[in-house]
């Protein structure tokens, strides 16, 4: 028997939570959490998670304890982008999205034992 574990991504408000709990010693106050939480609509909330760190990270590396609403943003895009979602600046889907094979992508077969 197979057991189904029903998955919803995260809305606005899980959004905006994960995000400050990952930021907490970090200001951000300043945030636009509605261009932030439109923008991560559709990824899942350790997508949302790694973003906040991947942001969070930077701002440490360059001695800053800000972050801005574009920095949250950029680390969402990597984040997208390492899932091969697409979106475009305001976090809507366009209009056409290619298969990974439509642009070019090569297949890899596996190596396994060869059928005679």
């Amino acid at each position: 028997m197979n057991l189904v574990l029903p998955y919803e991504m995260p809305d606005a408000s899980a959004i905006k939570q994960a995000l400050e709990r990952r930021l907490i010693g970090f200001s951000v106050g300043r945030l636009a959490w509605t261009k932030i939480t439109k923008f991560a609509s559709g990824l899942s909330t350790a997508d949302v998670v790694a973003a906040a760190e991947d942001a969070a990270r930077r701002a440490v590396l360059t001695d800053l304890s800000t972050i801005a609403t574009q920095d949250l943003i950029d680390a969402l895009e990597r984040r997208r982008s390492l899932h091969g979602i697409g979106r475009n600046n305001i976090g809507e889907k366009p209009a056409t999205l290619q298969s990974s094979n439509a642009r070019g992508a090569a297949r890899v077969s596996g190596k396994g034992p060869r059928r005679e």
